[in-house]
């Protein structure tokens, strides 16, 4: 997940999808990135399950996979926590 998460356009794209859903036509014009680097981006978001692709009808959006942030966050505050005690 922090991988995902440590090119600055992926951080832009799930910044701007939590709590809703997103077309990749969205995620590209938000990106200002060619259809295929997005395309890449979004490749490594589902990969490392920050990103769901959910059919609706012939298209498909995506939506933060809001679990895999709370996780990757309880385990980053329990690490820094252990290391201040």
């Amino acid at each position: 997940m922090f991988r995902a998460l440590s090119h600055p356009v992926r951080r832009k794209m799930v910044s701007v999808t939590i709590g809703t859903t997103r077309s990749f036509a969205d995620l590209a014009k938000t990106a200002g990135r060619s259809n295929a680097t997005v395309a890449s981006h979004l490749r490594i978001l589902r990969e490392a399950q920050v990103f769901r692709a959910k059919r609706d009808g012939k298209r498909v959006r995506y939506e933060v996979n809001e679990r895999t942030l709370k996780r990757g966050t309880r385990w980053l505050n329990d690490l820094l926590t252990a290391q201040s005690s």
